[in-house]
């Protein structure tokens, strides 16, 4: 975590759900990971249908969670967040894709409105008053 970062993300698990079918997705849940890892104090879950290669590379401290699958079946990504989200105690849960990168003042504020009640789904802010 960096410096000043905020303690609000303490209340926030951060769920991706990835199957590592290129180069490309692997370098991509890298950045992702190692992203959250040096700017927020929360965990870190990783769904896999290979943890045990993932577990040497990612950051120490992000929870890896085996997935039954391989190349030749379908990946179900939904099933495998639902799965991850039954694994989450903290009050907040962030749902990430392996390919994102979000700001972490975006990250904080979001959470920050889901820990307090505040977040509103119309996307509107000025729905907020009119409640």
């Amino acid at each position: 975590m960096t410096p000043g970062s905020s303690d609000v993300m303490n209340v926030a698990t951060f769920i991706v759900a990835v199957r590592i079918d290129s180069s490309d997705r692997l370098s991509n849940l890298l950045a992702v990971v190692g992203y959250l890892s040096r700017n927020v104090s929360s965990r870190v879950i990783v769904g896999s249908e290979e943890p045990d290669s993932l577990r040497a590379i990612l950051p120490r401290g992000v929870e890896v969670v085996e997935f039954p699958g391989g190349a030749k079946l379908p990946f179900h990504h939904n099933r495998m967040l639902n799965d991850l989200a039954r694994l989450v105690d903290t009050p907040v849960l962030v749902k990430l894709e392996a390919d994102i990168l979000i700001p972490v003042d975006q990250l904080e504020e979001g959470v920050q409105l889901a820990a307090t009640g505040n977040a509103i789904s119309s996307g509107n802010s000025a729905a907020a008053g009119a409640r």
